[in-house]
């Protein structure tokens, strides 16, 4: 699909991080940049391919959302329906594995064209303030548009006085009033869910978005100025163009160079595209995916851990999965792969997987600026989509990487700080996004950091200081 051909025999799932091996993670770096030497157009095909692939799991998962009397169909409906599907998110996969090794190639090749360009002007120390002045999606992705539509709803209930008063009430009394008083509002709300209710779930896991789950993030919203909120993203929006143009023609940068950071930008978007597709085709199969489990009594919450070849084995062979072993899946699971051999622990044994080495605290602790500021605050340290509730306004979120779930933990934290990850990696895109201070690339955050601690983010300096 991507024009050559490369199977990764090495990998580990362990408490919802995945790594590859570095050695592989080095060959496949090296295959890839092969392929830009012989094929200038490399990247450009890969996100014509990618958005391809995207559009067709789209389009079959609405197919199986539209399908009517689930509960009638005879299990070889079923499994044929569920073949198709899992057969288009498989082929999603090579573009899923692929990403962070083409983070690190185009931030290689640009960091390279820049060096360059600035050592000729004494201007070295530049290079880390052009590479975020350079790199930025030119698309807004889902997350994105989410948060610019609800600051416009929460920006236009505030200009009525009274009605935002009303929002200080419970979410429920809210909702109930709403649907009474306000018919046009609680349409717009309505309309809100359907376009992006996938963005409460993680693939499979979560809740779709309710009604609710959005007067709750407007009540957030309306603790702050939102029409000078509004009026500071349109200007930050308007000064990054207008810097990069200035960037651009001032150092005369095009050819090779520039190619590289227009297919930048364009990647940032499918960054996150290519993960809003899969999470909205899970949000769309959902029914689907609930029926077949109610047919192995199952809840949808114990059926998202039956594996592929259990489905199958069921819905051809009427063989019911061994629901203990679910269970011990949903506490914990853990894939690993070494030498093409797949070996699976779920449980106490994934729980008792040796854990990384402990790593002395430390009072300081360094990184790469993703997004400039400076914040002071309380750490939350969120490992997984289950714990984002814990992030509470103003506190410092530390995390391995995070993801598009993580994000209104993103937008309640002050500043966010990653263990993994560069300047083109999720957290530096949604924190630029959001304009808050954003470290990234710091390897031991997550170790060297606990919950409660107070620290102060220069994401300037890309220090963390722990105060106490």
């Amino acid at each position: 699909m991507l024009g050559f051909n490369y199977e990764i025999r090495n990998f580990k799932y362990v408490d919802g991080e995945v790594s590859i091996d570095i050695n592989e993670a080095e060959r496949l770096k090296d295959l890839v940049e092969k392929q830009i030497t012989k094929k200038t157009k490399f990247f450009g095909d890969f996100i014509n391919k990618c958005s391809q692939q995207c559009n067709r799991l789209l389009k079959l998962s609405k197919q199986i959302a539209q399908i009517k009397n689930l509960k009638q169909l005879k299990n070889d409906e079923l499994r044929e329906w569920f073949e198709k599907y899992a057969e288009e998110v498989l082929k999603m996969m090579p573009f899923l594995n692929i990403i962070s090794i083409m983070e690190r190639i185009f931030e290689e090749k640009i960091r390279e064209g820049l060096e360059e360009k600035l050592s000729r002007k004494g201007e070295a120390d530049l290079l880390d303030s052009f590479l975020r002045a350079l790199i930025f999606p030119q698309q807004n992705n889902f997350v994105i548009q989410q948060l610019d539509e609800l600051v416009r709803i929460a920006a236009d209930i505030q200009k009525r006085p009274k009605l935002a008063q009303k929002f200080k009430s419970e979410a429920e009394d809210v909702e109930m009033w709403l649907k009474r008083n306000e018919i046009a509002l609680y349409s717009k709300l309505k309309r809100h869910v359907k376009k992006f209710g996938f963005l409460n779930m993680y693939c499979y896991e979560g809740q779709p978005m309710k009604i609710k789950d959005v007067i709750l993030r407007l009540q957030e919203l309306l603790k702050e100025d939102c029409r000078k909120k509004l009026t500071e993203i349109i200007s930050r929006k308007r000064e990054d163009l207008e810097r990069f143009r200035e960037i651009i023609t001032k150092y005369e940068i095009g050819g090779r160079l520039r190619e590289f950071i227009d297919y930048a930008q364009e990647y940032l978007y499918f960054r996150l595209y290519r993960l809003d597709i899969l999470f909205m085709a899970g949000y769309l199969v959902r029914d689907f995916i609930e029926e077949i489990g109610k047919k192995m009594n199952l809840s949808y919450d114990e059926v998202i851990y039956v594996w592929h070849k259990e489905v199958l084995d069921f819905l051809k062979k009427g063989i019911i999965p061994d629901r203990e072993e679910v269970k011990k899946r949903e506490k914990a699971y853990a894939t690993i792969l070494i030498d093409g051999k797949l070996t699976i622990f779920s449980g106490k044994k994934a729980l008792a997987l040796p854990p990384k080495k402990k790593i002395k605290r430390t009072k300081k602790l360094t990184g790469r600026t993703a997004s400039l500021g400076k914040h002071q605050g309380k750490v939350k340290i969120v490992l997984s989509s289950k714990e984002i509730d814990k992030v509470k306004k103003g506190n410092v979120l530390v995390s391995i990487m995070t993801n598009p779930y993580y994000v209104p933990a993103m937008i309640r934290a002050g500043a966010i700080v990653t263990d993994e990850g560069g300047i083109l990696c999720h957290a530096a895109i949604v924190s630029r996004e959001f304009g808050k201070p954003c470290i990234v690339g710091t390897k031991i955050a997550t170790q060297v950091l606990k919950d409660g601690d107070l620290v102060e983010v220069d994401a300037s300096r890309g220090l963390v200081k722990r105060i106490k």
